[in-house]
């Protein structure tokens, strides 16, 4: 079913964007701690979060399994690390080619 594979990338760009949201809470919230205390929090919310987003990523599969598009999902679920690497890309080309 086509309109599945857009539901599919909708669904796996929805955690990865709660992901990236997360991640960033708990680092601006970690920095105004000391060393130690930042360092444990900082790890805590890393296995915090691969676990709430792995538990999602199953339940979605377990709920739609007859329905989603596995591979979509799967883009969507990198959706935001795929957005660093292409800005992260275009800057260099953009300082190699002088555009501003």
């Amino acid at each position: 079913n086509k309109e599945w594979v857009s539901y599919s990338y909708i669904l796996g760009s929805i955690a990865s964007a709660g992901n990236f949201i997360w991640h960033s809470f708990v680092v601006r919230n970690a920095l105004s701690m000391n060393e130690n205390a930042t360092k444990l929090r900082v790890v805590k919310g890393f296995y915090l979060r691969y676990v709430v987003f792995i538990l999602y990523a199953f339940i979605i599969a377990f709920v739609f399994r007859n329905q989603i598009d596995i591979i979509w999902f799967g883009f969507g679920l990198l959706s935001a690390q795929i957005a660093i690497y292409l800005d992260t890309i275009w800057s260099i080309i953009k300082k190699y080619l002088r555009i501003e």
